[in-house]
């Protein structure tokens, strides 16, 4: 893969499916290419942005999710965009007697970015946290655009297909989650183990510079509304939605 500068022509995501499906056309002034990746990591690129993009020699046409890696120039160097991070470890799992190993396991952190690592993710919150009363994912019907809130993946009442993913109630557009699979496991066993959320800080907080001065809603300056605003005043932002979207 050689590295070559692009430029990006848009972000393209569908926003019932943006945490694991997502797409950024690019252009080298010649010709335009459409990139698949996460919704999460595409949101965060504007027009006309520049970005270095490398092709695999046998990707195909249009790039598959492997034939392609992606770096944002930045202040110090190049930011790896695509593909995601990910690293393999493996733990062993000694007796507390003896201390002999019992068990090795090989797992592999990575970022989420499948609709599968999500479903796992719902299963291990609806383990851990879900009640009759708080709700832990959204689903959507791609067919009729049909939304739930349910703990494990509901019927469409419409069309009565099993909906889609959508999102994990209580994160922000910029939440990501990283997950633990179980490499080398048995049929019996899962292939997520576990998980992390990583949330933004959320307080619109101040900031006193060493002057003495203080600098309002400091976060307001740096995110856009759209980040924040929810957190804020949820209830007259759903009122405003469903005046405008019924269902």
């Amino acid at each position: 893969m050689i590295p070559g500068e692009v430029r990006v022509v848009a972000p393209i995501i569908e926003r019932w499916r943006y945490r694991w499906f997502g797409r950024l056309a690019v252009s080298d002034g010649t010709h335009e290419l459409v990139l698949p990746m996460t919704g999460s990591v595409a949101q965060w690129f504007q027009p006309d942005e520049r970005v270095l993009l490398a092709l695999a020699s046998d990707a195909s046409d249009p790039p598959d999710f492997q034939d392609f890696q992606l770096w944002r120039p930045v202040e110090h160097g190049l930011l790896p965009v695509w593909p995601l991070w990910q690293e393999e470890a493996r733990y062993e799992r000694r007796s507390p007697l003896t201390g002999a190993p019992l068990a090795t396991y090989r797992l592999l952190f990575r970022e989420a970015a499948r609709e599968t690592d999500f479903l796992a993710i719902v299963e291990l919150e609806q383990s851990h946290y879900a009640s009759e009363h708080e709700k832990v994912a959204r689903w959507t019907c791609p067919e009729d655009g049909t939304i739930l809130d349910a703990n494990t993946r509901p019927l469409c009442p419409a069309c009565h297909r099993p909906m889609r993913f959508s999102e994990i109630l209580g994160s922000t557009r910029a939440s990501r989650f990283l997950v633990a699979e179980l490499l080398d496991r048995q049929s019996y066993e899962p292939a997520i183990v576990g998980y992390v959320r990583i949330d933004p800080p959320l307080p619109i907080m101040h900031r006193r510079l060493p002057d003495g001065t203080l600098v309002r809603h400091i976060r307001r300056l740096v995110f856009p509304a759209d980040w924040l605003e929810l957190t804020y005043w949820p209830e007259r932002h759903n009122r405003l939605l469903r005046e405008r979207e019924p269902y």
